[in-house]
């Protein structure tokens, strides 16, 4: 009985995780950037005490690392982008007379 309490627990912590989420997501600019960053630190940091605690289910810890990381990858991209890494300068038309 509490092993089943602790599940549907976890699952409803894991529904309002996913909330903040998709909440956070949706920003736009730099508040996007503050929200992702803040709130990926702090699911990176449940995560990893959930793991190390022993949750009753390491899946519900293993869900909130990686949406952390994925919150904090967010979180750390540039707003003002001008160049590329992964664009090969013969890619780019306008460049197409300055490779030879």
């Amino acid at each position: 009985m509490v092993k089943s309490f602790e599940c549907v627990l976890l699952l409803m912590v894991l529904m309002g995780c996913y909330q903040l989420y998709c909440f956070s997501v949706t920003r736009k600019g730099f508040d996007r950037q503050r929200r992702c960053l803040v709130l990926g630190v702090l699911y990176l940091t449940l995560g990893s005490v959930g793991l190390v605690c022993g949750f009753p289910l390491a899946i519900g810890a293993c869900v909130l690392l990686m949406m952390g990381l994925r919150l904090a990858s967010y979180g750390l991209d540039r707003m003002d982008k001008q160049i590329y890494i992964d664009r090969y300068a013969g890619d780019d038309p306008s460049s197409a007379n300055d490779v030879q």
